[in-house]
């Protein structure tokens, strides 16, 4: 968007959301791995981790994907995943991505849930900031790693995105 208004959808390990119209630029998210960021590869593998102890807790379940991660990270049970995500950093964690991506593109519907509300939030922010910038066909444009590596997720994002926004032109990077 160096010539033009428009807004730039960023989910890698992070996300943020930022638009320009003129001199007026607007930004939604990109608040740090801590606070904000959610949609981002962060956010999406701490959301299946929870997801995957609380329903270890409650029901002994997930088991099939709970394997997929330990093998992901050479780890044999959960104490040592409890380790490991105690010292892990942003990177670390937002790597399991790709294995929450393809449990989703394997027909696990809890992961594809956590993969939808990624895309859900990232939508709310493009929203936002395309209101605040009073663009009503928006050029968006996609960047970071969790819309290039992973179809599912642009396929949900872009989904979501049609709803409320159906004349915003959509590519990715």
């Amino acid at each position: 968007l160096c010539n033009g208004d428009g807004i730039v959808v960023n989910a890698g390990s992070g996300s943020s959301v930022t638009g320009r119209r003129d001199k007026k630029i607007e930004n939604a998210g990109g608040w740090g791995h801590i606070l904000g960021d959610a949609g981002g590869g962060y956010f999406i593998s701490i959301q299946a981790l929870r997801l995957l102890l609380r329903e270890y807790d409650l029901h002994r379940g997930e088991l099939q994907f709970a394997a997929r991660v330990l093998h992901a990270l050479s780890l044999n049970t959960f104490d040592e995943l409890v380790r490991w995500a105690q010292t892990a950093d942003k990177m670390e964690v937002a790597m399991l991505t790709p294995v929450v991506f393809e449990a989703a593109a394997h027909g696990d519907a809890t992961m594809m849930e956590i993969v939808e509300e990624g895309a859900r939030v990232l939508c709310e922010y493009t929203e936002a900031v395309a209101s605040r910038l009073h663009l009503l066909a928006p050029k968006i444009v996609l960047i970071g790693g969790l819309f290039h590596r992973d179809s599912i997720y642009t396929h949900a994002f872009r989904r979501r995105l049609k709803k409320n926004l159906p004349d915003a032109r959509v590519t990715t990077s």
